[in-house]
C-alpha cells in the first residue's frame, strides 16, 4: 500500500507519474492546475534520498511551495508551514487536522507530509497551500 515511485533509473513521464496515482489521479490533476493557477512552476525530481521516489517540486518564483509524491492509488504533499501559516488555517477535517498536530517540528512550525487517499483530502490540501502561497482572503 502507497508504493512509490522508488526506481532513481526510471524516471517516469507525466502520465506515468499520475497513473501510478491511480484512483487519485483526478485529485492530482486538479492540485496540480490548481498550483499552476496560482503562477507555481513544477519539475519533476528525486530528492532527499530513496524513500521519498520521484516527485514534483512546486515553486513560486524563489520560494519552495511543496513536493508532491506519487503513491500507489495516492499521493503526499509535503510543505513546510511556519507558525503563523498553521495559525491562518481553519475548518479543516480531522483527518487533516492530525497531520497538522503531528508534523514534523522545524523552527516555529514544521513539515507536514499529507496523504491524499481519496477526493475528499484534497480539499484540504489546497487549503493548506493558499496559506503557503498567501492566497486566502
Amino acid at each position: 500500500m502507497f508504493e512509490r515511485l522508488l526506481d532513481k533509473n526510471n524516471r517516469p513521464s507525466a502520465e506515468e507519474f499520475t497513473a501510478h496515482i491511480g484512483k487519485c489521479g483526478k485529485a492530482f490533476l486538479t492540485l496540480d492546475k490548481s498550483l499552476a493557477e496560482c503562477g507555481c512552476e513544477k519539475a519533476l525530481r528525486f530528492p532527499y534520498g530513496n524513500n521519498y521516489g520521484w516527485g514534483y517540486k512546486y515553486s513560486a518564483g524563489k520560494k519552495h511551495v511543496c513536493d508532491v509524491f506519487a503513491e500507489a492509488d495516492a499521493f503526499s504533499v509535503m510543505m513546510r508551514l511556519s507558525g503563523k501559516e498553521i495559525a491562518k488555517l481553519a475548518g479543516l477535517s480531522d483527518y487533516a487536522q492530525n497531520y497538522i498536530d503531528n508534523r514534523y517540528p522545524c523552527g516555529d512550525g514544521g513539515y507536514i507530509h499529507y496523504r491524499v487517499s481519496e477526493g475528499a483530502h484534497l480539499d484540504d490540501a489546497l487549503k493548506m497551500l493558499k496559506v503557503k502561497l498567501n492566497k486566502t482572503e
